[in-house]
């Protein structure tokens, strides 16, 4: 017969598991609907799903999550722009020609953002994180936003060249 502890810890980690799926399928959604929206903007952009935090945020200690919004990274004309969740006709502007926006692998910073792997971006004196979205799970994110960071830098060395 099971014990009252271990059922107890199985329904935790069956509604923890529910909780996290039902998360990354908001995101989708919400990506979805981005790439809608913004689709007339930035036409065939190369677009990369990604996690963000704010300086501010990124240096909060006690936070539910270690991302502020997600959304896209729209690799267009020579700039890279993001959009989020929370603001899809707005965009934050990345000028990568620009000395002023220079990308930094940060890697992780266990405390107090967890296991994620960030790389930063500086823009008028404003520092903005990026992780990969990389689902449920956070167990890719080394691999997956050093994808990222590195398709970035391409696309800054590309941008400098043209």
């Amino acid at each position: 017969m099971i014990s009252l502890e271990i059922a107890v810890s199985i329904l935790a980690i069956g509604l923890l598991a529910y909780f996290f799926k039902r998360k990354a399928s908001r995101r989708s959604k919400m990506r979805n609907e981005i790439l809608q929206q913004r689709a007339s903007s930035f036409g065939n952009a190369v677009w990369l799903p990604i996690r963000y935090s704010s300086q501010e945020y990124f240096q909060k200690i006690w936070k539910f999550s270690v991302w502020e919004k997600s959304g896209v990274l729209f690799l267009d004309k020579g700039s890279i722009f993001f959009v989020s969740d929370e603001q899809i006709d707005q965009s934050l502007v990345l000028n990568p020609n620009s000395s002023e926006t220079p990308l930094h692998w940060v890697g992780m910073k266990l405390w107090p953002n967890g296991f994620m792997y960030w790389f930063c971006a500086v823009s008028n004196d404003e520092t903005h994180y990026f992780t990969s979205e990389t689902g449920t799970f956070i167990f890719s994110s080394r691999k997956t936003t050093e994808s990222v960071y590195h398709r970035l830098r391409e696309y800054a060395e590309q941008a400098k060249s043209a």
